[in-house]
């Protein structure tokens, strides 16, 4: 539940397009794709685009918890991952985590380093991540950048002219603002 933007993050809508199918589009991703969504939550507008739609299986465990269900859910060796609140994410962000997960042999997963910040997304992982995030689930250390911490995960330096926006966030109504009016959506 995204407290500070008042109501679920998943329902917000760019314009009049529903996020997630707005997301789906920018994405535009060749492979399979899967939405989770939090425990108890209805299926959000859009999520139809997607090939799969799951919810976490445990409510109030944040990100991470979504991360280790799309690995139990997915037929794949390996997962891309991003975030509902971070728009301009975009497949070649994606597909930078999912090269650098491969050519780092013996990682269980990867994510951005930008400076001194890592950032959780967009972050790859092999489902050898699986039973590091079980462990820390388990331990309520649900922090996704934590994972470095943990042997066989890596924080690897951003490409440098990725533009300072691909890490928009939106996390309040005033981001969700400024980011629609850099589209040339309106709030509705």
């Amino acid at each position: 539940m995204g407290v500070r933007m008042g109501g679920p993050k998943a329902t917000l809508r760019v314009g009049a397009t529903p996020i997630l199918g707005w997301l789906h589009d920018r994405l535009a991703w060749r492979g399979r794709t899967m939405v989770v969504i939090g425990n108890g939550m209805e299926t959000p507008p859009g999520a139809d685009r997607f090939d799969q739609c799951v919810a976490d299986p445990a409510g109030g465990e944040g990100p991470l918890r979504g991360i280790l269900t799309a690995l139990e859910r997915a037929t794949d060796p390996s997962i891309v991952v991003t975030a509902v609140d971070m728009p301009q994410i975009d497949a070649s962000k994606l597909l930078w985590a999912l090269e650098a997960l491969g050519a780092g042999l013996g990682r269980f997963g990867v994510m951005a380093r930008v400076g001194a910040m890592i950032e959780p997304f967009p972050s790859a992982y092999s489902q050898a991540a699986r039973p590091a995030i079980e462990r820390r689930l388990a331990q309520a250390r649900r922090s996704v950048h934590g994972l470095c911490e943990e042997p066989c995960f890596a924080a690897i330096d951003a490409p440098a002219d990725w533009n300072p926006r691909t890490w928009t966030n939106l996390n309040d109504p005033a981001s969700l603002t400024q980011f629609l009016e850099s589209q040339g959506a309106k709030l509705t």
